[in-house]
Parts: C-alpha cells; structure tokens; sequence
C-alpha cells in the first residue's frame, strides 16, 4: 500500500471528505495523519465504513509492521481486530480464527491457545458462550479429556457437572500415583483420612508427599495445620 499521490495530506482529506460527503472529526484526521505518515495509501481508509477506533487498531498493526490486510475488514469489530493483530503480531496463524462470526472472547480464547500450543478445535464453535469457553480451556489446561463436556448445546451448569466429574477423577489418578511411589506414605495418609473420616485433596497430598521425601515427619497435627489453610475457591465457584 505503498503512496500512490504527491497531494498534500489536507487536500487528501479534502477529497475523501467531499467524495463521501463527510465530515471527519479531529481524531479520525490524527489518526488517518498518522498512517499518511507511515507513507501508507489512506485511500482505504478515509472512508466511513470504519470507525475510529477500528482506523486505530489498522494503524497501531502498520506500526508493528504486520500486514493489516488480513484484518482490516469494516466487518470486524475494533475488538476483532484487536485479538487478530495481537496473533499476528505473536505469531500465530490467524486464518485458524479470522472469521467475523467469532466474537473477540472466543477468538481470545482461540488465540491465547494457538500461543500455549493447545489444541484449540474444541474452541471452534461460534454457537459457544464465554463461560462455556472458560470451562474448555481450565479443562484443556487441566488435561481433562474436554470431547466430553465441549458442546454448545450443553448448559453451563451440565459442563461443569462433567467437568467436576473429570476433575476428581484426574485427582484420584493422582493420588493412587503419589501412593504409589511409597507404601509408608500411603499409610500414613489412609489411617489419618479413615481417622478423620476425611479425604486430603490433591494439593494438601502434593505437599505432604514433597515434605516426606525431604524427611519431614507427617503428622496428625501436620495435616491438620495444612488444611486449617483457609482455601481458594476454585474458579467456577467465584
């Protein structure tokens, strides 16, 4: 989009202005200045079609050297775009998300994943709502198996159902694989949760096993200081 014209940048506004009969306010004219600056053709872009906002995300990507064409379609929001020049500039293949039917949670969601190197195809579905996108990606970032609970026509409240479900399964995996690694510490824990009528969770079972492999001794009063720790409430509980 290398400049094409030897007119001044005023006499350009003057000629978009009177063929789209418009006039542009002061922040369309910086920022269309700003781009003229960059010498790229504004022919494109002092046209109504886009609003201000979305003219500065154009500009912020030719800043960034990116190529702007690939997103700057009056079509996309300002916040579409947005989450396109951020892939760009990260690197990623927007085409898998370039879509005007995406709203810019999902393609954040699609985005954040393609950077982490995520499977992102369970995020593909334009019919799924933020909290249902959420739920996919803890549970992608959890390992869950996600084939179970992605699906649109799910509610929130059946996704989480299955998620929860996945979860403690997971932990139970675990568990048995922390027991495993030493019959002693297996029994320490089992006669304290048959004790308490109790179940440690995972992270309580993580620390306590790290303590005993350094030596410490485990407790009653150990583990009952670990779990006086007031804890987080887990993200969909919030």
């Amino acid at each position: 989009m290398k400049l094409m014209t030897g007119l001044s940048f005023n006499n350009l506004i003057e000629f978009y202005q009177n063929k789209h009969n418009v006039r542009f306010d002061s922040s369309r004219i910086n920022v269309l200045r700003c781009i003229f600056a960059k010498g790229v053709d504004i022919s494109r872009y002092a046209d109504p079609k886009y609003n201000n906002r979305q003219l500065s995300e154009i500009y912020a990507g030719i800043c960034e050297n990116l190529d702007v064409s690939l997103y700057d379609n009056e079509a996309f929001e300002a916040e579409q775009m947005w989450e396109l020049r951020l892939g760009l500039k990260h690197g990623v293949d927007i085409s898998v998300y370039n879509h005007t039917n995406y709203l810019n949670v999902q393609m954040m969601f699609i985005r954040q994943g393609l950077e982490d190197s995520i499977d992102v195809t369970y995020f593909l579905d334009s019919e799924l709502d933020p909290y249902q996108l959420q739920m996919i990606d803890v549970g992608l970032r959890k390992k869950l198996d996600v084939s179970k609970y992605a699906n649109s026509q799910l509610s929130f409240d059946e996704m989480k159902s299955i998620f929860i479900e996945l979860e403690k399964q997971q932990e139970m995996l675990y568990r048995n694989q922390l027991f495993a690694n030493s019959v002693s510490f297996k029994t320490i824990i089992e006669e304290y949760e048959s004790k308490h009528d109790t179940q440690l969770n995972l992270s309580i079972l993580k620390e306590l096993f790290d303590s005993y492999a350094k030596g410490v001794e485990i407790t009653d009063d150990t583990i009952a200081q670990l779990q006086s720790v007031p804890r987080l409430k887990t993200w969909y509980e919030i």
